[in-house]
């Protein structure tokens, strides 16, 4: 087993530290500026980050990394995963903290299958394209049930908006995110990448004075997409993907991995068409 394979499995994370090199950076800068500036100040993310109007060359540059892409084989243990889209996360115009929670709660059946039969099927990524210090995670949360303490903490402040601003949860503890049992903080520098569980228990922090611009995305095993009905959310989200000409050469691991992406598209949205693009 490869240091990666176990600390993936015994903490859900692995950091590949300067993923992105220097000059894609400035690629990368160059392509999301314009995003950043002209995203409404109420929002803490670009969903679709690869629709054609936002699309930049860049971007599929970044998704063929060869050591990124070789790290989430390596984790995943096939050698074409499955793309599920990707976002850019970016900041607010507010010191703003989105509370802690998981991505699914306890309570949807596939949770607990996941634990029990695909506990490295799928992974999330945040590879920073500017310095970020906004995420918090609890290490070794990605494979079990919360505990009561995870439970308790994060219902004190459940009658709070999923984000909210920091006042109102400094009114609740003074320490709304260190406060969590068994929390770490998350900081990446500009190049870093990030690849973890998405079942892992995570919280942010955004402060106006923080430009951000993290590539979120995800990868899945193609299996997995039919197995667990959560590793299908996002797949009606990207209709332009089936369709994809305008994106130019996908690029020797994008390529077969929107592939996959493509299929569980068409199986599970049949009747989704891909939009109209517009010139990049």
């Amino acid at each position: 087993m490869s240091d990666a394979i176990e600390q993936f499995d015994r903490e859900g994370f692995v950091l590949l530290e300067g993923g992105i090199s220097e000059d894609l950076l400035g690629r990368l800068r160059e392509g999301l500026d314009p995003i950043l500036d002209g995203q409404a100040s109420g929002q803490a993310r670009l969903q679709t980050i690869l629709q054609p109007e936002h699309y930049h060359p860049s971007f599929v540059e970044f998704l063929n990394i060869a050591a990124l892409n070789q790290l989430i084989q390596e984790l995943l243990d096939v050698p074409t995963p499955s793309f599920s889209g990707m976002a850019c996360l970016t900041g607010r115009s507010s010191h703003s903290i989105c509370r802690w929670h998981r991505d699914f709660p306890d309570s949807e059946p596939d949770v607990a299958k996941a634990f029990e039969s695909f506990p490295r099927h799928f992974v999330q990524l945040n590879c920073a394209v500017y310095d970020d210090p906004s995420l918090w995670i609890i290490p070794g949360t990605h494979d079990r049930l919360s505990n009561e303490e995870e439970l308790a903490w994060a219902n004190r402040f459940g009658t709070l908006d999923f984000v909210d601003q920091v006042e109102r949860l400094l009114a609740v503890d003074d320490h709304p995110l260190s406060g969590m049992p068994g929390a770490i903080h998350a900081k990446l520098k500009a190049g870093d990448c990030l690849v973890y569980n998405p079942l892992i228990w995570h919280a942010a922090e955004y402060r106006p004075e923080w430009r951000r611009a993290t590539l979120h995305l995800g990868y899945r095993t193609p299996g997995v997409v039919d197995a667990l009905a959560i590793c299908r959310w996002g797949l009606n989200q990207n209709p332009w993907l089936l369709e994809p000409d305008y994106l130019g050469k996908l690029g020797p691991y994008f390529g077969p991995a929107l592939g996959q992406m493509q299929n569980a598209i068409r199986k599970y949205h049949p009747d989704l068409q891909a939009s109209s693009q517009s010139d990049t």
